[in-house]
């Protein structure tokens, strides 16, 4: 089984956190790269902790394993 990445689904997570930000707070422009940037932190986060809760397979190089 190969390792799965998880870039595309830092990225679907991050934007779904923005657009749900950006449209209630009214945030001008200047501080939206302060927002996505902890947009992104968030959804890191978020995966992270998915990784870290995936059941363990025996000789699957997920979760470190070999």
């Amino acid at each position: 089984m190969a390792q799965r990445d998880y870039d595309s689904t830092v990225a679907r997570i991050a934007g779904n956190i923005m657009g749900g930000s950006l449209g209630r707070t009214g945030m001008d422009l200047k501080d939206v790269d302060l927002a996505v940037q902890w947009a992104v932190k968030l959804a890191r986060a978020i995966v992270a902790e998915t990784k870290r809760t995936e059941p363990k397979v025996e000789g699957s190089p997920v979760n470190g394993a070999t």
